[in-house]
Order: C-alpha cells, then structure tokens, then sequence
C-alpha cells in the first residue's frame, strides 16, 4: 500500500495570505513616528566629512525603515506571546525577535 500524498501548499498559502491580510489590518492601527531631526542627527554622527548633505527624503526613507521594523518586532513579539497562550509581551519576546530581523528575512 502506497503512502497517501496530500498537497497541503494551497492550505500553507492561504493561511500565509491570511497572516499577511491581519498582519495588514494591524499595520494601519499603528501611528509611530519617528523625530526627522533625531534621526538627520544620528545619520549625521555617521558622516565624516561636513560636507555631506542628508535630504528629506533619505531621513523619510530611514524613518519608514525604523518604523517597519519597530511594527515587525511587535507584531512578531505578540505571535510569540500568543503562540504560548499569554496576552503580555516581554522584553523577552521583543528581544527573541531580534536576531530574525538581523537578516531582514520580511523584506524579501
């Protein structure tokens, strides 16, 4: 007797599509922010010569980049805390988080 083969990929890609969708609705809830001037200021520290001019646009692009990963770690930090039947999330959690977005894995 042959093993059954079962074709769970529509199953995984739409319970993906489904946690990208609440993932989503999360999303738009949020209204972090981040100061331009804080972060022109930390981009600054990083340029040696003074010569260097920062534009709105790259202090924007840096904020939606924070913004992004701040969003990500929560949102990742909460699934842990859920995973494991808890409503509180730790600095634990938040910080389990960190070495996946290292790699910059939800960007792809």
């Amino acid at each position: 007797m042959e093993p059954e083969i079962i074709d769970i990929s529509a199953e995984t890609s739409k319970r993906k599509n489904d946690d990208i969708q609440g993932d989503n609705a999360v999303l738009q809830k949020f209204t972090t922010t981040f100061e331009h001037d804080i972060i022109k200021d930390v981009i600054k520290t990083q340029c040696t010569n003074p010569k260097n001019k920062i534009t709105d646009e790259a202090v924007e692009l840096v904020s939606e980049i924070a913004k992004a990963l701040v969003v990500e770690a929560s949102l990742r930090a909460a699934k842990v805390a859920s995973n494991e039947n808890r409503t509180l999330v730790t600095l634990e959690d938040i910080e389990g988080t960190l070495p996946q977005l290292v790699t910059v894995d939800f960007f792809i």
